[in-house]
């Protein structure tokens, strides 16, 4: 899946968590049909277009503790249903950190809400933030 796009409003970058998210929940809960593994990739690119347009569309997310942000970057969480899951699994989120001064979305976490009730811990969620800066700094 190429979600790097310079034509929408705002650059998106994946992350490599937020790679590794997405296939694993693609098979986790799609790997028995290829029209289900469709439905999801082309929820995901909605959902992801959608930040591009408008990156404030998403709550903002508390920044993981001992870590600070400059203020030209937001971290946001988006909350969506995922296709054909129920219950908890279908509680979809998209972590993602906004940068304004670039014009660039980095995603960083892709999950369900049966996986985290609230988000991935703030020691994994930090390594993967600390990741995406070096990235954006150099």
């Amino acid at each position: 899946m190429s979600l790097e796009s310079g034509s929408l409003a705002y650059k998106i970058k994946p992350s490599e968590k937020f790679k590794t998210s997405f296939v694993a929940l693609r098979k986790s809960h799609y790997k028995k049909s290829k029209k289900l593994q469709t439905q999801f990739k082309e929820t995901i690119q909605k959902k992801v277009e959608e930040i591009s347009s408008e990156p404030r569309c998403a709550d903002l997310e508390p920044i993981p503790s001992n870590l600070k942000l400059p203020e030209h970057l937001e971290l946001r969480k988006l909350h969506f249903k995922m296709p054909n899951l129920q219950g908890e699994s279908r509680q979809g989120r998209l972590i993602y950190i906004v940068n304004h001064e670039k014009q660039e979305i980095d995603l960083v976490w892709l999950y369900t809400h049966k996986e985290f009730q609230k988000r991935p811990s703030d020691k994994n969620l930090q390594q993967v933030i600390l990741d995406i800066r070096s990235q954006i700094e150099t």
